[in-house]
């Protein structure tokens, strides 16, 4: 049991020692989630979120029998939250931008010190990369600036949260040039 920010070893039953032993989750990753909610900040419709709909129309024009009502709907209804990078759960590296769809399925994460940075383009486009993992349930197989993309076959395409955003940049962009 916590009293006062301590651990008092003394006061823990033994079957409560055993109980959190056989967690499917981590504690910390459950207390790192739930501080995803209570220390970010909302953020509401910006011109990233405009932009990111139009891009979706003219993917939806430009790519014949691709519907686009699914990420239209993550786009404009989804919740997003800005958070500090020393705020977001343990990683590998820090993401710009990031979703967790089996805990959250209508809220994105944008991490603050990247993703504020960047043109409004290229916030549309990251909000377009997070909707397809949760409108569409695609993985990161790869991004488009590795080399490991171009191998993908075209099912991986399919799946692949990046490989919707290149087919942005390539059908709608006309040459503009988009980094993140």
């Amino acid at each position: 049991m916590v009293i006062a920010g301590r651990l008092d070893k003394e006061f823990i039953p033994a079957y409560y020692v055993m109980a959190l032993g056989m967690m499917p989750v981590p504690l910390y990753k459950l207390i790192s989630i739930s501080q995803l909610l209570l220390l970010s900040k909302v953020v509401e419709r910006t011109h990233a979120t405009d932009t990111a709909n139009e891009l979706l129309d003219c993917l939806a024009n430009s790519v014949p029998g691709l519907t686009v009502g699914d990420m239209h709907h993550c786009v404009n209804t989804t919740t997003v939250h800005h958070v500090t990078k020393s705020r977001i759960p343990f990683m590998w590296f820090t993401p710009i931008a990031f979703v967790i769809p089996y805990v959250f399925e209508d809220r994105m994460f944008m991490v603050d010190e990247y993703y504020t940075n960047q043109s409004v383009l290229n916030q549309a486009l990251i909000i377009i990369h997070e909707c397809t993992h949760l409108a569409l349930d695609t993985q990161d197989y790869a991004y488009r600036w590795q080399a490991d993309f171009h191998l993908l076959t075209d099912q991986q395409h399919e799946h692949n949260a990046d490989s919707y955003v290149d087919a942005i940049v390539h059908h709608c962009l006309n040459d503009i040039v988009v980094s993140f």
